[in-house]
């Protein structure tokens, strides 16, 4: 691979975990929320049925973050995100061939992306090194991109 391909990968690797981490800390701080908030309506008065729907809706969320792990997988995503910036950041003093050596390295670790957000991040790493995007966006990619902390706007947008 050429070195400015190299670096691309390296960047597109970098804020796509950035953006994965960043949407799985916000959804285990909005299902955390949505708990104890569920959790505390128990105690209001209100209808039956109502009680039972809120009720259900609190076993859900619980289930989803036991069996998800969204806090744990976020973690794992940030840890992966400094590897691609540790890595980026010395690219300068190591040659194509140590670069390749250590990026092979490090994706053996890489996290599990929503695929929604890998145009959007390629976007993303596009307009950083000023190149012309190949891909465009849909609704969905612009608004999980926009959940993932990093909606990319092109300069003439």
């Amino acid at each position: 691979m050429e070195r400015d391909e190299l670096i691309f990968q390296l960047g597109y690797s970098a804020r796509l975990e950035r953006m994965t981490s960043t949407l799985l800390g916000r959804i285990d701080r909005g299902t955390s929320f949505a708990q104890l908030f569920l959790g505390a309506s128990v105690f209001a008065n209100v209808p039956n049925w109502l009680q039972y729907l809120i009720a259900t809706s609190l076993c859900g969320i619980t289930i989803f973050v036991i069996v998800y792990q969204p806090a744990v997988k976020q973690m794992l995503a940030a840890a992966q995100r400094d590897a691609y910036d540790g890595l980026l950041a010395k690219s300068k003093l190591l040659s194509d061939t140590e670069i390749s050596e250590q990026l092979v390295t490090i994706q053996k670790q890489d996290s599990a992306v929503l695929g929604a957000l890998c145009n959007p991040a390629h976007v993303g790493e596009c307009i950083r090194l000023d190149r012309e995007p190949n891909v465009s966006l849909n609704r969905h990619e612009r608004v999980m991109a926009w959940l993932a902390g990093d909606l990319p706007r092109l300069p003439n947008s």
